[in-house]
């Protein structure tokens, strides 16, 4: 079996940049570069709660591989799934319609 190569998201080299207040930020990657600072805040949130990729994905009845193309940007999920997963980090997801 070859091996599989794995590259890191593009937008971890700017991950300093990505902040929801920075106007440079949400200029040039517009409605990704929030959707990448969700998935970021979930990764910090999974994290500091000591629990592991297949713990989580357990918890929000989801597999372990979707929640890591999750995290790392690489999948598209639906609104059913992320708020399976806030709910699993006994968080809440607040929307603003503007």
């Amino acid at each position: 079996m070859a091996n599989k190569k794995y590259t890191q998201p593009i937008f971890d080299s700017v991950l300093p940049l990505a902040h929801a207040d920075n106007p440079l930020w949400r200029e040039a990657h517009g409605d990704f570069g929030r959707t990448y600072v969700l998935f970021s805040e979930i990764t910090r949130i999974r994290k500091q709660k000591n629990l592991t990729q297949k713990q989580l994905a357990h918890a929000a009845g989801i597999t372990q591989p979707t929640l890591a193309r999750i995290e790392a940007g690489r999948a598209n999920p639906t609104l059913i799934q992320v708020m399976k997963i806030i709910r699993a980090l006994n968080c809440e997801l607040t929307i603003n319609m503007l």
